[in-house]
């Protein structure tokens, strides 16, 4: 999905407004560890029956980051939270 984006040109206003000035490929490994982290998440907020699920959960996944990307001002963050015991 990651890189199927950055070929459309969808990435661009992530990558601008990640650096401000020309992408580089730490940029994007940030953003395809944002992906994984928030389609975890995704995943188990959906509660989905089994794995036969996953083509229409990750459509609906990509639609919301398709939708937030139209958002010229859009930044993606990883905020990873670490619990402690």
């Amino acid at each position: 999905m990651a890189y199927k984006l950055l070929k459309e040109s969808a990435l661009k206003s992530h990558l601008f407004n990640f650096n401000e000035g020309r992408p580089t490929l730490d940029n994007f490994h940030h953003f395809y560890s944002y992906l994984f982290i928030e389609f975890d998440k995704f995943w188990l907020e959906c509660e989905p029956r089994d794995i036969m699920e996953f083509n229409r959960i990750r459509d609906l996944f990509e639609n919301n980051i398709r939708s937030q990307l139209e958002d010229t001002r859009t930044l993606f963050k990883v905020n990873i939270e670490v619990d402690t015991v």
